[in-house]
């Protein structure tokens, strides 16, 4: 008997995931993998194209109705098949890209729109079916990132409330032999997330947050750790690297770890008012693609100053003491800076351990809107560029007189 589409996983006494997927290629074992392993792994994807799609069938969906002069409403057809060959483009780069992740998005679909019933309607109600189910994925990963916070602070995970999504989930139990782990049959990337949820929830592993590199991990022993095993520079890891820094540098470190991990929280909530159909949109609410741009571009300058500006200012800092001579940043700055937090969190921890006569950002573009590193009034970073402002540790030239 043939099998259907879908991810065939059975998961051992230990952790260990075998896994199978049957795609419209063929049937192919996955590379082997744990439970913990793969829910990090999730945390940690990054959606923005996928998002960019989505908001893009979203955006379609506005133009689905027409109205005639007197009112009466109608159906552009065009937009739909706009956004059903979108849907169809999306699925086979995603077979292409990531096997699993485009087969469970095809069998998604096929479980979860329903068939052309000929009803007048049917565009409308099958469009507003696809940005449901393809959102949901993203939601879950925001679910998952949630889930990851509350445990490293010991939170209880509330399954009966806040959670309670995680026990609606989809999937077939295919029985085996007496001696074997059940396997069970996923059709929907969420529902298999789900899965693994309650089993990780089950289990209460001890998740850490890395002060190194910021990253969710589940320490090997039950003791406290600090560092992960990710490699992050020459081959080695995160657990080599940081005992080898300045004690003055890990706390910085782990303070624009921590600046982030609030950063990254406080965005999510502007993603979630953007969710609630009943309140009025402002400029503050996100878009999907809006948070995962917001996201990539904050990641890359943590992980960039974290890397660069110590080294940096290390290097100015011992020549200025050799010869006697005041040291400054005299460029510096984050293009749009999109990250909420760019100015408390990644450039005054980076900067005050060092003896700096100025720090200078680069300039605010006339000709080009998108070309500036100070924020105005209403910008994203501008709440903490008056955080950082009244910081005792900063000097601007109001408070400095130079003619006296």
């Amino acid at each position: 008997m043939e099998k259907e589409l879908g991810l065939y996983v059975s998961v051992s006494g230990d952790g260990n995931l075998k896994r199978t997927l049957v795609s419209v290629s063929g049937e192919v074992e996955l590379e082997a993998t744990t439970l913990n392993d793969e829910v990090i792994l999730f945390s940690e994807l990054n959606y923005s194209c996928y998002a960019f799609i989505v908001d893009r069938i979203k955006l379609a969906f506005q133009f689905l109705l027409t109205r005639d002069k007197d009112g009466t409403s109608a159906v552009d057809l065009r937009v739909f098949e706009f956004i059903q060959d979108t849907v169809q483009d999306l699925i086979e780069e995603f077979e292409i890209d990531n096997p699993m992740y485009g087969t469970l998005t095809r069998t998604l679909i096929e479980d979860q729109i329903p068939a052309d019933d000929g009803s007048g309607l049917y565009p409308v109600e099958a469009s507003r079916r696809i940005i449901h189910v393809l959102s949901a994925v993203m939601d879950m990963q925001f679910a998952v990132n949630s889930i990851l916070r509350d445990m490293r602070f010991k939170v209880p995970v509330d399954l009966d409330k806040k959670y309670h999504f995680l026990q609606e989930t989809g999937f077939v139990q295919v029985p085996k032999l007496l001696d074997q782990p059940f396997e069970y049959v996923f059709r929907s990337e969420v529902d298999y997330y789900k899965f693994l949820m309650l089993h990780f929830i089950s289990a209460n592993p001890n998740v850490a947050l890395c002060e190194c590199c910021g990253r969710y991990f589940i320490p090997k022993t039950a003791k406290k750790t600090l560092y992960c095993d990710r490699i992050i520079k020459d081959n080695k890891t995160c657990k080599n690297l940081a005992p080898g820094l300045k004690h003055k540098l890990q706390a910085q470190n782990k303070k624009v770890v921590e600046e982030f991990d609030r950063a990254k929280q406080k965005m999510y909530k502007r993603y979630e008012r953007a969710l609630d159909p009943d309140k009025k949109v402002t400029e503050k609410d996100l878009s999907y693609a809006e948070y995962y741009e917001w996201l990539d571009q904050a990641t890359q300058a943590r992980d960039a100053y974290l890397a660069g500006m110590d080294r940096a200012l290390s290097i100015i800092d011992s020549v200025g003491k050799a010869h006697n001579k005041v040291i400054a940043v005299t460029e510096t700055g984050y293009e749009g800076i999109p990250d909420a937090k760019w100015w408390t969190g990644t450039l005054l921890p980076a900067l005050e351990k060092y003896p700096l006569a100025y720090v200078l950002v680069w300039r605010n573009a006339r000709e080009k809107v998108t070309h500036y590193y100070a924020p105005y009034p209403g910008q994203t970073s501008a709440e903490d560029f008056v955080e950082f402002y009244n910081n005792p540790k900063t000097l601007f030239a109001a408070d400095v007189n130079l003619y006296q």
